[in-house]
């Protein structure tokens, strides 16, 4: 009996911590005013769909003699895959960016409690305030919105790797090792750029330290 009570108390916390995590990544609807969206500077988002979509299709760039197109990494960075999926299916920009930011918070705010979690041998208190300490911490972003969203966008694509690859090294689980290899593809998203696949292999590096 005591054992039930246990396991449904901590069902319960996951369950209000999730809830949590949902409202309060509601709060970036907040930083839209209808029909803007948010751009500028080296941020910006697909303006139109098909000429992405077509660029990403397109592996060679004929430009000085033909090389490779950076285009097609570009489909595995979240912001511009969930942007590019909700407009094929008849979203407008607007709506799809707002939708696209409240999932990445979503899940990055997620993916944040179960790494910390998974360090902490189970601390759901520690967990909760990282996750929100990443997701709210208004001292890692430089000019608002736009920073916000890039600094989201590569947590996120830097977290499914290490959180499996943390779960790996504690189960002793050499496909989840595997896996995380491949995740961390997702890092190429940002090519030509290196350096979000050089902050993953530094947090891979010092989780195994750590464990």
């Amino acid at each position: 009996m005591e054992k039930l009570k246990a396991r449904l108390h901590v069902k319960s916390v996951e369950v209000l911590v999730i809830a949590s995590f949902f409202f309060f990544s509601l709060r970036i609807i907040n930083w839209f005013e209808y029909p803007y969206i948010v751009a500028g500077g080296d941020f910006r988002p697909p303006l139109v769909n098909e000429a992405f979509v077509n660029r990403v299709l397109y592996t060679w760039n004929e430009i000085d003699f033909g090389i490779p197109s950076v285009y097609p990494p570009r489909i595995l960075d979240p912001f511009y895959f969930l942007i590019t999926i909700f407009q094929t299916f008849g979203m407008n920009l607007y709506l799809a960016q707002i939708v696209t930011l409240f999932l990445m918070y979503f899940f990055t705010s997620n993916l944040m409690y179960i790494y910390v979690k998974q360090l902490t041998d189970g601390d759901s208190t520690a967990a909760f305030t990282a996750a929100l300490f990443l997701t709210a911490n208004v001292h890692l972003v430089s000019d608002r919105e736009q920073t916000a969203i890039g600094f989201i966008n590569t947590a996120l694509i830097i977290l499914p790797s290490l959180v499996t690859f943390t779960e790996g090294i504690k189960t002793k689980s050499s496909k989840l090792i595997i896996v995380s290899g491949l995740l961390f593809a997702l890092t190429y998203g940002f090519f030509p750029n290196y350096r979000v696949a050089f902050l993953c292999i530094i947090a891979l590096t010092l989780t195994a330290l750590y464990l």
